[in-house]
């Protein structure tokens, strides 16, 4: 698709504004979008037409509906509708959004998914154009019947070109109850998620290769080594450690870092409800020797990249600084007073730690007493090589750079932020059920009660991933050992003696964790858990393990 002229999606920022959008706007709207985006200070989408002229119903859809959503969601809705803004330019030279049909939509849906012209284009930035999968359609879709659904709750349309449909009743109910309405747009056979899954061993081989220079025979190459090498491999064992989101690890502060304290291997810290999905916070456990690593990378590399920036006088360029006056209590329920050094005569705020959002978080200092005098240093735990903060968002680039290293080294292995967490999810339920059923020692009642109470261990594994729904647990995160376990009842359910008991049921599962575990009486119950991992990996091809020769 060549354009000539497009739509651009520009984000107003309540402390800087690029001069070419505010430009463009009159007085009053401006200082709309700006007192909207004051309010919880994250960047504000802003929609430009290639007229140059502010669609003040585009705004209305930006500050009354987009803005309500959570912030990573409103990027990838705003991404989108630009692109199908731009299309419907492109293809009909139409401007006025609203006159878009069904038409359209299935046309947009062959451009996106099937159109294999696109594959000889490139993009603005001179990268090939691809195809996009089902699932990514739905997310598309998503976003541009998210508009029009607005758009007809404002009485600007009769009726969505999105349209939706019902598909009759569910097939197998025993009520004629209608299924969730879907859009007649929307593939048929999209996934519900394109989710891989790393075993343990994979993780760390993966983590070697790609952030500690190791080459693919597993020594090092001493080539690549880098100066943020401490902060990459502290961050995949967070994530890993923890079952941590991107947003929810990439945005903490250092003083959110749970202290090297007691005797325990297990430290406990918490995720603030401002990072969590849905506003919701949690516990997590972390790994002492991963808690050592992160405080490891705040003492040695991370001071090293703050003193160079402050020897550049980089912190005090910085105008929109919040600056931390106080430090309320620790962990859950952690209090701070923090002074906007801009208004002088504004008196101090106190508020939680929680309700602090990434964006706030990244604007965080306090001063520090060296011998050249008070100096200023982020509270941003995670820092780019200058010493500013790296936004949570950029870990996807490094990780995809990681990727391009295993790649060279000729190792099929690779991960993205969410994998881990992925990841993580799947090596716990093994170890809480190798715990069940191992270490415990039940007998054959106590197993039969274990069998009705076997939700508890996805329980765990939904609580330790912050889910509100077990549901999202089981079908989201844990497909290959969900469809490992059924696979192994009913092979045993169907023995020839045919007889179909409880406990025969909680044998097998307890039969196939047995039959994992290594010969070897020294083996840990790490393993143990190994040996399942590489069994879950065999009968899943999603699942990635490192090869036979490289265990």
């Amino acid at each position: 698709m060549s354009i000539m002229v497009e739509w651009r999606l520009v984000w107003v920022s309540p402390q800087r504004t690029p001069a070419p959008v505010e430009a463009l706007w009159d007085e009053g709207q401006f200082e709309r979008a700006r007192a909207l985006a004051q309010l919880d200070r994250e960047p504000y989408a802003v929609f430009v037409p290639p007229s140059g002229v502010p669609d003040q119903r585009l705004l209305r859809y930006t500050t009354d509906h987009l803005a309500n959503y959570a912030v990573d969601t409103q990027r990838t809705y705003a991404t989108e509708i630009r692109v199908w803004l731009n299309f419907l330019v492109d293809t009909r030279g139409e401007t006025d959004w609203c006159r878009a049909t069904s038409d359209d939509v299935r046309n947009f849906e062959f451009f996106r998914r099937r159109d294999r012209r696109r594959l000889e284009t490139e993009d603005s930035r001179g990268r090939k154009k691809t195809l996009i999968t089902g699932s990514s359609w739905v997310k598309v879709l998503a976003a541009v019947s998210s508009l029009y659904r607005w758009a007809a709750s404002d009485k600007l349309i009769t009726a969505s070109p999105v349209v939706m449909s019902s598909g009759g009743p569910r097939r197998g109910s025993r009520h004629d109850r209608p299924s969730t309405p879907r859009a007649e747009q929307a593939p048929s056979n999209a996934r519900k998620s394109n989710v891989r899954w790393l075993t343990r061993r994979a993780v760390e081989r993966w983590r070697q290769i790609g952030f500690e220079d190791y080459g693919a025979n597993g020594l090092p190459r001493g080539v690549e080594r880098v100066r943020t090498q401490a902060r990459n491999v502290a961050f995949v064992n967070l994530l890993y450690g923890t079952g941590m989101r991107r947003k929810e690890g990439g945005a903490l502060l250092t003083l959110e870092i749970p202290a090297d304290e007691g005797t325990r291997s297990m430290v406990t810290g918490w995720v603030p409800e401002a990072l969590g999905k849905g506003g919701k916070g949690r516990w997590f456990y972390l790994e002492r020797r991963y808690v050592r690593g992160l405080h490891a990378y705040i003492r040695f590399q991370r001071q090293q990249a703050v003193q160079r920036a402050q020897a550049q006088g980089r912190y005090e360029r910085v105008e929109d600084r919040l600056l931390l006056v106080a430090v309320h209590g620790s962990g859950k329920g952690t209090e701070v007073t923090t002074l906007d050094p801009r208004e002088p005569t504004a008196e101090p705020v106190r508020q939680r730690l929680d309700d602090l959002s990434a964006a706030d978080r990244m604007r965080l200092y306090r001063e520090v007493s060296t011998e050249r005098g008070a100096v200023l240093e982020p509270l941003w735990l995670w820092l780019k090589d200058d010493g500013t903060p790296l936004p949570y968002r950029e870990w996807d680039g490094i990780f995809r750079a990681a990727n391009e290293r295993l790649k060279r080294e000729g190792v099929a292995l690779f991960a993205m932020p969410h994998m881990l967490r992925h990841s993580y999810a799947l090596h716990m339920l093994i170890a809480a059920q190798r715990a069940y059923l191992i270490d415990s020692g039940l007998d054959a009642e106590e197993r039969r009660r274990y069998q009705r109470l076997f939700g508890n261990v996805w329980e765990l594994v939904r609580d330790l991933l912050g889910h509100a729904d077990v549901t999202t647990t089981r079908n989201w995160y844990l497909e290959p050992v969900r469809g490992l376990q059924m696979e192994w009842l009913m092979d045993m359910i169907h023995q020839p003696d045919g007889e179909n008991s409880p406990v025969r049921d909680v044998k097998a599962l307890e039969t196939l964790v047995r039959e994992t575990a290594k010969p070897d009486a020294d083996a840990s119950p790490a393993d143990d858990i190994d040996a399942f991992e590489t069994l879950v990996s065999q009968r899943s091809h999603r699942v990635l393990d490192v090869a036979g020769d490289e265990a």
